[in-house]
């Protein structure tokens, strides 16, 4: 696992929202944060026009696999999906400020709050990995949640103010 480095202990990565909570048997095999950035070039007859509006919403993008059957990899597929299917379902408040999940990565001590993208979650599985169940899941990041120390977020409220 690639986050056994000598290092850091491993330990399990974990979604929460209110008092649910769901622990990933197998990290995620991908963790992958992007910092876009609000820039507008316009082009002019004579010169270009730049329009800096400093940095975007982060997002956190989670890939790997539930398993196969020897760790339960179908059973460990269904509930992830009830927790997400459970999480985005959980109220009508269509156009309201979602409650946030968090974002918890223990190994390295730190968490996120986070909101689904519109691309939400995907599942899939292949005749290249018969047998596994592989996840791909896309956050917003809206804030630093806490632990031990922030990698380097550019948190929500920091853009706003």
């Amino acid at each position: 696992m690639p986050q056994a480095d000598g290092y850091h202990n491993l330990s399990r990565m974990e979604l929460a929202y209110g008092d649910k909570s769901f622990q990933f048997n197998i990290n995620p095999q991908t963790l992958k944060t992007t910092s876009p950035h609000r820039t507008s070039v316009l082009k002019t007859q004579g010169n270009y026009v730049v329009e800096d509006f400093n940095a975007d919403v982060q997002t956190l993008e989670l890939s790997g696999t539930t398993g196969g059957a020897r760790s339960n990899g179908y059973e460990v597929a269904i509930q992830l999906w009830n927790f997400l299917e459970g999480y985005s379902m959980q109220a009508d408040n269509y156009g309201e400020t979602p409650e946030y999940l968090t974002f918890y990565n223990h190994t390295d001590d730190y968490a996120w709050d986070v909101v689904l993208a519109p691309e939400g979650f995907s599942w899939e599985r292949s005749a290249e990995r018969p047998l596994l169940w592989d996840y791909s899941i896309k956050f917003y990041v809206i804030d630093y949640a806490g632990i031990n120390h922030n990698p380097g977020l550019v948190t929500h409220s920091e853009i706003i103010t």
